[in-house]
């Protein structure tokens, strides 16, 4: 049966945004008056209105309104069947409406008797103000489509799906029993009535049980110093939720709604995950677009409150769930405000109350759990949720959870990100106050004859000023990138540190005692440059080092840092090169890098930091010669790496850099062997 979207959406399309707008006013006086018992002439609505097409949207107004008539006066008792002779008028397809049961902004919900097959259903009914919405609509079907792919014992099951006289509707598993957010009402109300502190849920807990009220028994005891039986009760919840949300996320549906009210808890403690209204595919189109800010205000994870679509994945929902559980566990919210606009800004913003402050007897480990769940960053979270799922099973079996309690570094990392302007500023003025540092300590060096005592003490405040300064221009900005929206201020301390250097370039140039400091700042204002991705100046930069590192290795043959370091100069060279395309070039780079780097070796056979500069400079040469065409000698190349980089990790197992580069290196070998022998690549 073709669906009033099929039907009318080229009338509606033909239809000017005035003629729209008188339509959609036309209609709501319409059911209004039907509302009212008022007599509807729709002869004379459509003779008034020939040029809105009303006659087809009239027709649905009236299915769905003798289908809701009087519901409202039966849903407070949901067991009282209605027998009246208008019976056959509240039917929708193969299903006799009964009452309402629900209703929310996706639709309303009615307990339903199905003709064909003889039994009780959930019926849920697109509302009567979305017909003229097509977003609505595609969301409905939206909900209905992802809901009926799935197969699981936490998951409402969707029998049928249909569309009578433009009325949609699908009907589902009737579950009796229900939703979480009323569960959680009624502990609110009873922890009120015992005096509405933390203190009195606590103190008083060994009075409440399903005599108090009528929930199912894995609530029968509220949080308990003694036993922790609600707890345990909320863990084995998250578990059956997020088993459900994992099966929902294999098939590439991510919910996107998660919480109270679309987890049903039936009469056995069994939880049922229902209402994929907002759910997105994995390819979905159209329904959303970035910049929508899609969900529950108070559930949603910190990029749904951004509006940030293209970034909701499964994780989103692992998010919620976890908010959904620190609400269970705590009896409020994570976070509270009235302006919506300030409340996802405290999402996205704000961490919330540890759970044990508000409730202390929660169990430390179950906290942890949860805090992990609603971490800020999403790869802070579990990665998926069966993820989360299995550690509250650890929780449960009393076994060793993934779950960690933050660091210091943790929390100075989520300090930072809540006062980015603050630290920008202060990364400024140490940068500033370092390169003052470091200017004077040069100007000291130049007085260096008034006294050897003083030109050594120069020295060394020198050597400590560039040692900050490198961990902080190259060291600690490779940290902020693996922190969100730290982008701008990595670039600017990039930028400060890079003119540190520029700066000690122009005041040493022309002093011979600092030629080596000279040489390694060249080198290492190369490798900022290139994260600026100025490849020509880098390279610049580069050359200027090697020029400088050949020189010292003429001038003072003992020190072979002079010759390492100018074979790492010839190795970036080569990659710079190769970057750009010119392949001679960097092919004579590398085998200069190697040249150099196999003396080294050769001289000190026990150094393993120079068999590790040797391998790699192997391994990037075979990147080189494969993209080259030169298969057989990447092949050679890739091998002599990992023969080397293997025997590093024996000698040295407990060096990550190594192992680090070891791994590289296979990877980039399997790249290689990807076309010419898939399984040798696997």
């Amino acid at each position: 049966m073709k669906t009033l979207l099929d039907l009318d959406a080229s009338v509606i399309e033909e239809l000017t945004e005035r003629q729209q707008h008188q339509l959609a006013e036309v209609l709501e006086r319409y059911l209004e008056d039907l509302e009212r018992g008022a007599p509807a002439d729709v002869d004379r609505l459509i003779a008034s209105h020939p040029d809105l097409a009303v006659r087809r949207f009239a027709d649905s107004l009236d299915l769905l309104h003798q289908a809701a008539t009087g519901f409202q006066s039966s849903a407070t008792d949901p067991q009282q069947r209605l027998v009246t002779p208008e019976l056959a008028s509240r039917q929708l397809g193969d299903f006799q409406i009964d009452v309402e049961i629900g209703r929310g902004g996706m639709g309303v919900v009615y307990r339903a008797q199905q003709i064909s097959l003889d039994r009780q259903v959930a019926l849920k009914v697109l509302p009567l103000a979305a017909l003229l919405d097509q977003k609505q609509i595609a969301r409905f079907r939206n909900e209905a489509q992802a809901a009926a792919q799935l197969h699981h014992p936490n998951i409402v099951p969707v029998f049928a799906v249909g569309c009578e006289r433009g009325v949609h509707y699908y009907a589902m598993q009737y579950i009796e029993g229900r939703a979480l957010d009323r569960v959680v009402q009624e502990l609110l109300s009873w922890a009120e009535t015992q005096g509405g502190a933390t203190t009195s849920r606590t103190q008083n807990a060994s009075t409440f049980n399903a005599a108090n009220l009528s929930t199912c028994d894995v609530f029968s005891t509220v949080a308990s110093q003694q036993d922790g039986d609600y707890f345990r009760g909320v863990a084995q919840l998250g578990i059956q939720a997020a088993r459900a949300l994992d099966h929902a996320h294999q098939y590439g549906i991510v919910h996107r709604d998660v919480k109270p009210s679309n987890l049903l808890l039936d009469e056995q403690g069994k939880l049922w995950v229902t209402d994929f209204g907002l759910a997105r595919f994995h390819a979905d189109t159209g329904v959303t677009r970035t910049g929508d800010v899609v969900g529950t205000a108070r559930y949603m994870s910190p990029e749904q409150a951004a509006g940030g679509s293209r970034l909701v994945d499964q994780r989103s929902d692992v998010y919620s769930l976890g908010i959904t559980l620190y609400e269970l566990l705590t009896l409020q919210p994570a976070f509270e405000g009235v302006d919506r606009q300030e409340f996802l800004s405290r999402i996205e913003r704000d961490e919330p109350t540890a759970p044990r402050k508000i409730q202390p007897s929660i169990p430390v480990d179950l906290e942890t759990i949860v805090l992990k769940a609603i971490s800020k960053a999403p790869e802070h979270r579990y990665a998926t949720a069966s993820q989360f799922a299995d550690d509250l099973q650890r929780f449960l079996d009393n076994k060793p959870t993934l779950a960690r309690r933050p660091t210091l570094a943790d929390r100075a990392a989520k300090w930072a990100r809540r006062h980015r302007p603050l630290v920008g500023t202060a990364l400024g003025v140490l940068l500033m106050a370092l390169v003052g540092l470091a200017v004077s300590t040069i100007l000291i060096t130049r007085e260096k004859s008034r006294t050897e005592a003083a030109f050594k003490t120069a020295q060394a405040h020198l050597r400590q000023a560039r040692d900050i300064i490198d961990r902080f221009g190259l060291n600690y900005t490779e940290r902020l990138s693996q922190l969100p929206g730290t982008e701008e201020l990595r670039r600017d301390v990039l930028q400060d540190t890079l003119t540190y250097y520029q700066h000690f370039i122009m005041q040493s140039a022309e002093d011979p005692s600092l030629r080596g400091d000279l040489a390694v700042t060249h080198f290492k204002a190369g490798q900022l440059i290139e994260q600026f991705g100025l490849a020509e100046e880098a390279l610049d930069s580069y050359e200027k080092a090697k020029s400088e590192f050949a020189q010292l290795a003429v001038d003072d043959p003992t020190d072979v840092s002079h010759r390492r370091n100018l074979a790492l100069c010839y190795n970036n060279i080569a990659l710079l090169d190769n970057g750009r395309g010119h392949r001679n070039a960097a092919s004579k780079a590398f085998d200069k890098a190697i040249q150099i780097q196999q003396e080294l070796v050769a001289e000190e056979p026990a150094q393993g930091q120079y068999q590790s500069d040797l391998a790699l400079s192997y391994a990037n040469l075979a990147l080189l010669e494969e993209r080259t065409g030169a298969e057989a000698e990447a092949e050679t190349s890739f091998q002599l790496a990992i023969d080397m980089q293997r025997r590093l990790v024996e000698k040295y197992p407990g060096q990550a850099d190594y192992q680090r580069d070891l791994s590289i290196s296979y990877n980039n070998l399997s790249y290689y062997h990807r076309k010419l022998d898939p399984q040798k690549a696997e």
